[in-house]
């Protein structure tokens, strides 16, 4: 059925866009077909703000999503901000005892978010014929096919995977950028073999026992998933759990961001790596910290390498390096600074932690430090 805001001559997501749900809305400007259609797809957990995505992908979203599931709510809003992005809100499930209920937020086409809202694994049975009609295993099927055509079929800049649930019923899809977040360690590499190869962004999280409880426990076994271009071309690379990448992974890694924990990185590997960008192998990086068990020596980590202590570097700098020092060694007074320089990316700062830090902040023209 086509919408009643198809055939009108308004631009309506630019007539109600950023209006106010009080008293100022020109409600009586509205016909009524429309005023109950606004009404229907209004998000009314948000009470300031409201916005809508277009029909095309209003229409398909609910066609789509009516395939697989009893009921649906499909919630179109805004942030509390004008300047966020827009979102639609899925929250597609059966409207019964014992289900699973699944949310996706689709933001501007540039962001889909899956995650899992509730889980039961008792069996609904039709309660006339006692025969099992949905299960969680079905659902979560049907949840998945419906997650995997809709990334097939559209292009986004953000994929967030965060679920429970080994991931079924899905094939590649299209985006920049992907965040996992997962209780079962199996689940990154599977759906990093259906991402692009070239990402721009990925985030990885394994999470304890449940989705809500205490995140970055958990140890990240599988040094085999850290193989995949997928992780190795990325040009951000942020691993939240401590993980088990070796000294050959760590220097095949591309990104321009690092990001990471393991004990198996050597300060060997972080010589050659720091190596590569002072001679411009690595001109592009810009930011490295890596968190380590044992202490590093910095001695080590600087062999071979030109630098410059930190005490000159404060001299010459005077109330830039102190701020600096004061704001980046927070709580680790025993750090030790070096500044270092590459051929074509200027110089770089290396605060070596006696705990377990090594940061490697690039500092732009002018020398102003960033992260």
């Amino acid at each position: 059925m086509t919408s009643v805001l198809a055939n009108y001559p308004v631009n309506y997501p630019n007539f109600v866009e950023e209006q106010s749900l009080g008293s100022n809305f020109p409600w009586q400007l509205l016909p009524m077909e429309m005023k109950h259609e606004i009404t229907r797809r209004m998000d009314f957990s948000t009470k300031r703000r409201f916005s809508f995505l277009s029909l095309e992908t209003w229409n398909v979203c609910k066609k789509r999503l009516q395939l697989f599931f009893d009921s649906l709510e499909i919630v179109d809003s805004y942030w509390n901000r004008p300047d966020m992005p827009k979102f639609i809100k899925i929250c597609a499930t059966v409207k019964r005892q014992h289900c699973e209920q699944y949310t996706f937020r689709f933001i501007d086409r540039g962001f889909v978010n899956c995650e899992v809202e509730k889980i039961y694994t008792t069996d609904y049975k039709n309660p006339r014929t006692d025969v099992a009609i949905y299960n969680g295993e079905n659902f979560k099927q049907m949840a998945f096919r419906f997650l995997s055509r809709f990334l097939k079929e559209n292009r986004f800049d953000h994929v967030e995977y965060m679920t429970a649930c080994t991931p079924c019923f899905m094939s590649k899809f299209v985006c920049k950028s992907l965040t996992i977040s997962t209780v079962d360690e199996a689940t990154f590499k599977k759906v990093l073999n259906l991402a692009p190869s070239h990402l721009s962004k990925l985030s990885m999280q394994y999470l304890s026992g449940s989705l809500y409880q205490d995140r970055g426990v958990q140890y990240f076994k599988d040094s085999d998933v850290f193989d995949l271009p997928q992780v190795s071309n990325t040009l951000s690379l942020n691993v939240t759990n401590k993980c088990s990448m070796n000294d050959d992974q760590f220097l095949r890694l591309k990104s321009d961001r690092i990001d990471l924990t393991s004990d198996n990185i050597t300060e060997n590997a972080i010589n050659m790596y720091l190596k590569d960008w002072i001679n411009g192998v690595r001109g592009n990086l810009e930011y490295l910290s890596i968190r380590c068990k044992e202490a590093l020596n910095s001695a080590n980590l600087l062999k071979d390498i030109d630098f410059i202590d930190w005490e000159t570097v404060r001299r010459r700098n005077g109330a830039f390096a102190t701020e600096f020092e004061a704001r980046y060694t927070n709580d680790r007074l025993q750090s030790a600074i070096f500044e270092v320089s590459s051929k074509n990316s200027g110089k770089a700062c290396l605060i070596v932690s006696p705990g377990h830090l090594a940061r490697f902040i690039v500092t732009q023209k002018g020398g102003a430090y960033f992260v």
